[in-house]
């Protein structure tokens, strides 16, 4: 709850980073620049003492957002994505669905007395709305993960997965 003693700050941040892709399919590794994005707001009472920390969240989360991007984005290699991190990426849309579906479940189960249409449109079809635009972003923000993935992830070089986790300095 916001009141007048609140102060609401929003803090940018955009950084770029070089993280190593390492692809599950072709064994693979390639580093790359990464550009993470994110913007962060915090309500903070007056009464609290101290600066803000929005600007220390978004800098965390823009590293976050980073490592998504770079996990998610296709292999230089062989041009396929991570199936294990697609999978991880779309189970939030498909929990949506559950979640709408178990909904209209709940719907249907309530329906058995002789006035359901008249609560079912007045109360439990905007419900049923409301749900289904979640679903609906839910699935927007996969999406949108997806196409900053192509274009905020940019190859440096390749390199063997052999080498190990960590690689010379030459």
């Amino acid at each position: 709850m916001i009141t007048y003693l609140d102060r609401v700050t929003t803090a940018k941040h955009e950084l770029d980073v070089d993280l190593d892709h390492h692809c599950s399919l072709c064994g693979k590794t390639a580093a790359a620049w990464v550009r993470g994005k994110a913007v962060v707001q915090e309500n903070r009472s007056l009464l609290e003492m101290g600066a803000s920390d929005a600007a220390f969240l978004a800098e965390t989360e823009a590293q976050r957002n980073a490592a998504l991007l770079v996990r998610i984005a296709r292999c230089p290699a062989c041009k396929q994505r991570d199936p294990g991190e697609m999978r991880s990426l779309v189970m939030r849309f498909v929990w949506a669905i559950v979640g709408v579906e178990a909904a209209h479940l709940l719907l249907a189960m309530l329906g058995s007395s002789s006035s359901f249409l008249t609560s079912y449109l007045r109360v439990w079809y905007p419900i049923a709305i409301l749900l289904t635009c979640v679903m609906v972003g839910v699935g927007a923000k996969t999406l949108r993960d997806l196409r900053a993935s192509d274009v905020r992830v940019r190859y440096i070089r390749e390199t063997e997965e052999t080498q190990g986790p960590y690689r010379s300095a030459s």
